[in-house]
């Protein structure tokens, strides 16, 4: 599998180290790899983490296409 961050998701990366970047621009670096490598990791276990929409319990498990 291949994980591919969109350019939203990019941004949004980007808007996050900017703001973690003005308290301490170390932690913005660690912060930003971290979630890099948690998004890479998904190509090895695309199932190991169950999607979810933050205002519901219930866990979509089947084409994801078909939740938008």
């Amino acid at each position: 599998m291949i994980v591919v961050i969109t350019a939203e998701a990019e941004a949004d990366l980007e808007e996050i180290a900017s703001y973690v970047a003005g308290q301490s621009p170390r932690s913005a670096l660690t912060l930003i790899r971290a979630l890099r490598e948690k998004c890479e990791s998904l190509a090895d276990a695309p199932r190991g983490y169950p999607w979810s929409r933050a205002t519901s319990t219930t866990v979509f498990d089947g084409d994801r296409s078909e939740a938008f």
